[in-house]
Formats: structure tokens, C-alpha cells, sequence
């Protein structure tokens, strides 16, 4: 008789858990996410006049900090680099950090949390990977040698504001370090619009941008990207 009531409450406990494994209120619940897509867009300055002005150059260890942010704030994020020399550029290298999926510690139901605790580690390992794989192809990017003598900020600027105008995104940042000396040619830099935040880390030029939070170093002005998107995870560096 026992071993038919525990049988029982074997039984109905499983039930249970799977009906809450399956409970749209409980398991496949929306997570309640920051804002909505953000898009954030990085141009490195590879001309000489950046290093004559002492400019930092962007380097693997930033990308990756803002990377590991980005993620640190549940995704939904896709970050593009490139490059701004004499000429008209290439296209942007990007990364697409998909939305993280509920967190595991707010599912209450014992079955429901060891699945959710199994998509969210899925979600971190493919976010990792897609990283790596980031890092990777925009290297030829960071690490390229100075040889541009003339800086198209106007050509970067456009390719910039082209991404933007792709989606809605609720944010819109703009990561240029630079010294911002248009040189290459005569045409005139647009002006970029209200939608989007520019972050500059520029030297002792002060660019053509009619506004702008200035930075003196990338690591800064990532932790200051990663206080406007949520939460500042970043590891603090002096610049």
C-alpha cells in the first residue's frame, strides 16, 4: 500500500511539473528586458595624424570589455567596428548578441528552473562564441599598420549614420576614437542625428561635433557606454 502512495505522488508530482515546464506564465514568460534592441557602432582611427596627437588606438581587451557588458546586461545588442583611414572604408565588421532568456534564479517551479538554467547556459556559451569569433575578424581592423597620412571622418561619420538608419533600436551609440581631423578631401562631415550618442575619445583637438561626452582613453568611455545601456560590469582601467 505504501509503495503505491509514493507511486501516486510520483506520479502527480512529475505532472505538475510538467504543467509549470509549460505554464506561459511560468516558464515561457517574456524576460523583462532593459530597453529594446540597442545598437552601438565603433569607429577606430587608423591615420597618422592620431598617432601624432597621441590618440589611444582601440584594442582587443576594449572590444572584449564591451562585449562582456553587453552580455552581463542580458543582450539584445549588436555591435559593429570600423575602420576610418583616407578612404571611404569597408564595410562594418558586426556582432549580434541575442536577448538572454529568463534568468533561472526568478523561476520558482523546481522543473522549470533546471530547464531554464539549461537554455540560459546554452544562451552564454553560443554569446561567448560569437564573441570569439567578433574578436577575431575585427583584428585586422585594430591592428592594422598607421599608414593612411589623411583622415575621411566624413566617409566614417556616413557609414555610421547608414547603420543606425537600419532598425528602431531604443539606443543608438557611436564609439569613435579619433582625432577627428577631416583631411582627406573637402567634403563636409555630417551632422549626426539626435538618435544617436556620441562617445569620443579624442586628444587635445576638439572635433567638429556639435556635442558629445569626451573621453581620454577607449576603457573609460566603454564603462561609460555600459552606464547608459544598464549596468557598468566593466572592468575599471586608468587610461
Amino acid at each position: 500500500m505504501t509503495k503505491i502512495v509514493v507511486l501516486l505522488f510520483v506520479l502527480v508530482a512529475t505532472a505538475v511539473g510538467i504543467w509549470c515546464l509549460n505554464d506561459p506564465a511560468e516558464a515561457v514568460a517574456a524576460p523583462a528586458l532593459r530597453s529594446s534592441h540597442i545598437q552601438i557602432a565603433v569607429l577606430v582611427d587608423n591615420s597618422q595624424s592620431c598617432v601624432n596627437h597621441g590618440i589611444p588606438r582601440c584594442t582587443d581587451r576594449d572590444l572584449k570589455s564591451l562585449c562582456d557588458a553587453m552580455i552581463a546586461q542580458g543582450g539584445g545588442v549588436e555591435i559593429a567596428v570600423g575602420a576610418i583611414d583616407s578612404s571611404n572604408g569597408s564595410p562594418l565588421v558586426r556582432l549580434n548578441l541575442e536577448a538572454a532568456p529568463p534568468d533561472p534564479a526568478t523561476v520558482k517551479n523546481l522543473f522549470a528552473r533546471q530547464a531554464a538554467k539549461a537554455k540560459y547556459a546554452e544562451w552564454q556559451a553560443e554569446s561567448a562564441e560569437r564573441v570569439r569569433n567578433f574578436l577575431v575578424a575585427t583584428r585586422p581592423l585594430i591592428h592594422t599598420p598607421i599608414r593612411s597620412g589623411a583622415t575621411n571622418i566624413a566617409a566614417g561619420l556616413r557609414r555610421a549614420i547608414t547603420y543606425f538608419g537600419e532598425s528602431n533600436a531604443g539606443q543608438k551609440i557611436l564609439l569613435i576614437v579619433s582625432d577627428l581631423e577631416h583631411d582627406s578631401d573637402r567634403s563636409v562631415p555630417p551632422v549626426l542625428p539626435l538618435s544617436i550618442t556620441p562617445v569620443i575619445v579624442s586628444g587635445p583637438l576638439r572635433p567638429p561635433l556639435a556635442r558629445g561626452r569626451f573621453f581620454e582613453g577607449p576603457s573609460a568611455a566603454i564603462r561609460y557606454i555600459a552606464s547608459l545601456t544598464g549596468k557598468a560590469n566593466v572592468t575599471k582601467e586608468e587610461n
